[in-house]
């Protein structure tokens, strides 16, 4: 009889024994990347890793990521089939990333995957038309003309602005074709407008070109007259003949004008360079008798 209290008393002490338990790590996999995977150098980089527990619910474990040791998303509740997200840009010398999970109790577990981070370049922008120096009319339409371009993305992922210091940001069509050309019109406010075309990437780098042009009021035909020869004057069959005008513009004087010389019987007769003062002449040959030949300036 005295044996019985000393088996019931082992058996309580095996009982104890097995009720003790070992709360187990997390299980934790980086699943968008790994070792060596590629980078771009300023772009958002999608981090995707998912984790697991034998001891709790996916949706009880957090996760934090990390770049460089350097916390880039807050902690994180897993979705419900234990997934974790995090989007991140890279800078140069960027490389390491690290996802790390806790459990309700505090156990961790964790995975690192080391990036090859590619240095990115700025789009560019360059505006050919118009050119710098140009002069135009506030009644006439201005040719807009710019190629941008970008090492990482193609033209129709920029984005791009024509702005003026005068007029400021112009209602443009900025659609560019695969190889980067824009084209389009439109009329600017008198003054001296410097222009500028601004081209930005994804990832936030800009590139931009300049010019300097010059609008003038609503433009003005040019002037003519021909002081040589005189109305009346009579040439001799085949002798040769000066013609002499002078012409001139309110808007872009003399020297741009364009001037040529025609025959209501003989047709063209030939063009001239105005000088400074806006004097033209021009050699001919009287091929027949006929009136004084007339010269049109064109602005």
């Amino acid at each position: 009889m005295r044996l019985i209290p000393v088996v019931l008393l082992l058996l309580s002490a095996c009982s104890d024994q097995s009720l003790k338990s070992i709360n187990a790590s997390p299980s934790v996999e980086i699943v968008s990347h790994e070792d060596g995977s590629q980078a771009l150098e300023g772009y958002v980089v999608s981090l995707r890793g998912r984790a697991s527990d034998p001891d709790h619910p996916v949706t009880d474990l957090f996760g934090v990521w990390r770049v460089e040791g350097e916390e880039v998303c807050a902690a994180q509740a897993a979705d419900e089939l234990g997934g974790l997200a995090c989007d991140v840009v890279f800078s140069e010398g960027e490389s390491i990333v690290t996802l790390e999970v806790t459990d309700p109790k505090a156990a961790t577990g964790s995975d690192i995957v080391e990036l090859v981070v590619i240095p990115t370049e700025a789009p560019t922008a360059s505006i050919l038309s118009p050119v710098d120096g140009q002069r135009g009319y506030s009644d006439t339409k201005l040719r807009f003309e710019g190629l941008i371009q970008d090492a990482e993305e193609t033209p129709d992922q920029l984005i791009a602005t024509w702005e003026s210091d005068i007029d400021g940001v112009l209602d443009l069509d900025t659609t560019a074709d695969p190889s980067g050309l824009m084209l389009a019109f439109t009329t600017l406010s008198e003054g001296e407008h410097a222009l500028t075309l601004t081209v930005e990437d994804s990832s936030g780098r800009t590139g931009r070109d300049a010019v300097l042009i010059t609008v003038g009021p609503p433009n003005s035909a040019p002037s003519c007259a021909i002081t040589a020869p005189i109305d009346g004057d009579v040439i001799v069959l085949g002798d040769g003949v000066q013609l002499v005008g002078q012409v001139d513009d309110v808007d872009i004087g003399p020297d741009a004008l364009t001037v040529t010389w025609s025959s209501d019987r003989d047709g063209a007769l030939g063009g001239s360079v105005p000088d400074s003062s806006g004097r033209v002449s021009l050699n001919a040959e009287a091929q027949r008798r006929h009136p004084p030949a007339q010269p049109s300036g064109r602005g």
